[in-house]
């Protein structure tokens, strides 16, 4: 139930995270555009929020790791507590040796060191599971372009596309000057 929970968490943190750097790529890519549009407030409302999301997504995965931590350091406290009583209860009444006693102390210590770390390394695998989970995603999508329900099949048997010396602006903002590009037949370009 643990590891779903924080598989979920994680999932939610990294397309949170991926949103937030989306959106900064395509506001900082238009930025002459959104200012030149007056979408500036607007831009900034929504990044803000795609923010705080992304916030609250890594605060919650954080303190579901934490919980998960502490959690693992009760059972640990109590586990080794009990058989600490044990040990110094037999101890007492003669039954176990000092050494044997020290020794059981040094061997548990070094227990509850391993199960932290292995811990750890639990709760910082789940957050890679999301971000490994999103970055796949975005890999396996299939990128292709869909024709209107009405154009008819092109067939190209040879030929190609040019533009040369193309100049485009809006108002006094020069978007291409002299811009050129050949496409050749059967070429996709996206």
């Amino acid at each position: 139930v643990s590891i779903s929970k924080g598989q979920k968490l994680s999932a939610a943190s990294a397309d949170a995270q991926s949103k937030q750097s989306g959106a900064l790529v395509d506001i900082m890519s238009n930025n002459i555009l959104v200012r030149q549009f007056g979408q500036e407030a607007a831009e900034q409302k929504r990044i803000s929020l795609i923010s705080s999301m992304a916030k609250s997504a890594e605060l919650n995965i954080r303190l579901f790791g934490e919980w998960m931590l502490i959690k693992s350091v009760l059972v640990i406290t109590i586990g080794f507590g009990a058989l600490m009583y044990v040990m110094v209860t037999e101890w007492q009444l003669g039954e176990t040796t000092t050494g044997s006693l020290v020794f059981v102390l040094g061997l548990l210590l070094g227990m509850a060191y391993q199960l932290l770390f292995l811990g750890n390394a639990f709760q910082n695998g789940i957050q890679q599971f999301g971000q490994l989970r999103d970055s796949i995603k975005d890999i396996l999508v299939t990128h292709t372009l869909v024709d209107s329900a009405d154009a008819c099949q092109l067939k190209i048997s040879d030929g190609s596309f040019h533009i040369t010396d193309a100049n485009f602006a809006y108002g006094t903002q020069t978007v291409f000057d002299n811009f050129s590009l050949t496409i050749s037949g059967g070429q996709k370009v996206g």
